[in-house]
């Protein structure tokens, strides 16, 4: 993994800064902000169907009130996925920054655009922002199936709303563009 992460960024840029700053700590950002918007509009919505039957001061009990339904899962992870469109953002301007660095250090565009191999320059550039954007795609899908699972686990049947089936994929593509 270091070889390929050294054949694909420009010279003399630190590789643990890039994976540090530029991919964990950018995806954990996305999923905390993600995490913060699905749990506040799920507890609201767990909130509405159920009533608490207080037994003492100290104790209570959370009871089903028949006929109430949840929201549904789309409505309650729409807009939670909108941290991704700043994690692309600034992927896009990580490649654009090793771009810059050609022309503003010792490495000339020039020299990189008269080597035999062509794409070197775009090879020096966009792999490593590429592959960080579809490790954060990945891991926002996963969060989305454990969103999924969540909802349908705290459920209970006869609250479920009746809706379409969405692939997770779609979800998550509403959730972008939605």
């Amino acid at each position: 993994m270091r070889r390929f992460l050294e054949r694909h960024l420009p010279p003399g840029w630190n590789i643990k800064r890039e994976l540090l700053l530029g991919g964990l700590f950018s995806i954990s950002l996305v999923l905390i902000f993600s995490w913060f918007v699905f749990g506040v509009r799920y507890n609201d919505a767990l909130g509405n169907i159920y009533t608490y039957k207080y037994e003492t001061a100290l104790s209570c009990t959370r009871v089903y009130v028949p006929g109430t339904v949840m929201s549904p899962f789309a409505r309650l992870v729409s807009g939670s996925f909108f941290m991704f469109w700043v994690f692309a953002f600034t992927q896009i301007a990580a490649a654009w920054s090793m771009y810059r660095s050609f022309s503003a250090e010792s490495k000339s565009v020039y020299l990189m655009r008269r080597l035999p191999k062509r794409w070197e320059l775009p090879k020096r550039c966009i792999p490593v922002p590429l592959m960080m954007l579809l490790c954060g795609f990945a891991v926002c899908m996963l969060q989305l199936l454990v969103f999924r699972a969540v909802y349908y686990h705290n459920v209970p049947a006869a609250a479920l709303p009746p809706q379409l089936p969405l692939r997770l994929v779609d979800l998550f593509i509403y959730n972008i563009f939605g």
